[in-house]
């Protein structure tokens, strides 16, 4: 994909925001950019810095749109989602668990440090999380041959929000039988059964919940908290959770502002499990913020360094009609552009160039490490 981002080198605005960024600013307002065009260009700012970037929009729709599209710009491990969590106490089901554990795997990536691009609908970061650094704390590290007390394993387990049954059957429960432990972490796609001999850890496999048989043999596993709602009057944040160099957007600033009021009403009952939209704001400026919106505008409460104003058009839908997209390729082309097309993997950009060629039109397909694409013509990218 650094074939197509290494287009934009060749924007002034572009190359400011990179370069501003790389001096040390704090607060940037980049406008101009809606669609598509905005994520590449947040992509490809991500790229070049080559720090972990966290994007948060205005709502729900907007999050996934951009997830969406950030996945035919970067490697899909390096693309994360933080979904929005119900606070309302004992909101407890099979799908809540499952969003607990999207957002646990976000702050467990986060807080190690590992290079993500995270999207977040603004939402998502208003339930006040558990402390950082207890965050750690409450991890369980279990190695083969190694040691662990099985009483007290079970009553850390409790105690970091994990459900006791007869059988494990679904995220955060785990059972004891004698000296064989289950556990099924938030963190993992199939519980494990860990087996003891005294204190000593004799094996750890995953095992299938159908018929609970063991599968292949691990070292080690980590098992995260079950549980990320700030326990007490300590909590923290998601930008807590990420390193010093993270860099922030906020898309359309405004209408984050809106969505934030319009939560806080409805959510008065219990605002005591609502971080104040002062810390978030504080917590994120500590580190490095970009405000992305349409149009220049002023931003409550930013202490803006620099601006950028983009030149971007919107393309039109084509709503899978294949001679409507094909007429504007022609049309393109006549007039000497340069097509770049993105595509999520190869399979699909194979597919694309073949759908191209039988409407008689020729592509290129470029591959992992593509070089500079010539001036003229169309060009596919895969994101992996």
């Amino acid at each position: 994909m650094k074939g197509i981002f290494q287009k934009l080198t060749n924007m002034e605005e572009y190359t400011n925001v990179i370069a501003a960024t790389s001096r040390g600013k704090r607060e940037q307002l980049l406008y101009g950019l809606t669609g598509s065009a905005k994520t590449f260009v947040q992509a490809a700012i991500a790229d070049a810095l080559q720090v972990s970037c966290i994007i948060v929009a205005a709502h729900t729709a907007q999050a996934e749109q951009t997830f969406a599209d950030l996945q035919a710009f970067l490697p899909g491990d390096r693309v994360l989602y933080f979904p929005v969590q119900d606070i309302m106490p004992y909101a407890v089901d099979a799908r809540s668990q499952e969003i607990t554990a999207r957002r646990l795997a976000v702050l467990e990536r986060l807080n190690r440090g590992t290079m993500s691009v995270v999207v977040a609908p603004v939402e998502a970061l208003l339930p006040k999380l558990a402390p950082s650094n207890d965050f750690t704390e409450r991890s369980i590290i279990l190695q083969a041959g190694g040691q662990i007390k099985r009483d007290a394993l079970l009553a850390a387990l409790v105690e970091y929000g994990y459900e006791r049954a007869d059988q494990v059957e679904g995220w955060g429960q785990f059972a004891a039988r004698g000296g064989i432990v289950d556990i099924f972490p938030l963190n993992r796609e199939c519980p494990i059964r860990m087996e003891l001999f005294g204190d000593d850890i004799d094996s750890l496999r995953e095992f299938t919940i159908a018929d609970q048989r063991s599968k292949e043999n691990l070292e080690s596993i980590l098992v995260l908290p079950a549980k990320e709602i700030a326990p007490h009057s300590l909590y923290s944040t998601l930008f807590d959770y990420a390193p010093a160099d993270t860099l922030i957007f906020f898309e359309e600033p405004a209408r984050i502002r809106e969505t934030v009021g319009q939560y806080q009403k409805e959510h008065k009952d219990i605002k005591q499990l609502i971080v104040p939209w002062e810390r978030i704001l504080s917590t994120a400026r500590a580190r490095r913020v970009n405000y992305v919106a349409l149009l220049p505008q002023n931003v409550a409460d930013a202490q803006i360094q620099q601006i950028a104003g983009f030149t971007a058009k919107t393309l039109p839908s084509f709503h899978k009609q294949i001679p409507l997209l094909v007429e504007e390729l022609k049309g393109w082309q006549e007039r000497g552009f340069q097509v770049l097309i993105s595509t999520t993997t190869e399979e699909r950009g194979k597919a694309v160039q073949d759908m191209l060629l039988e409407q008689g039109m020729v592509s290129r397909l470029y591959g992992r490490k593509p070089r500079e694409p010539a001036a003229t013509g169309i060009h596919i990218f895969p994101a992996l």
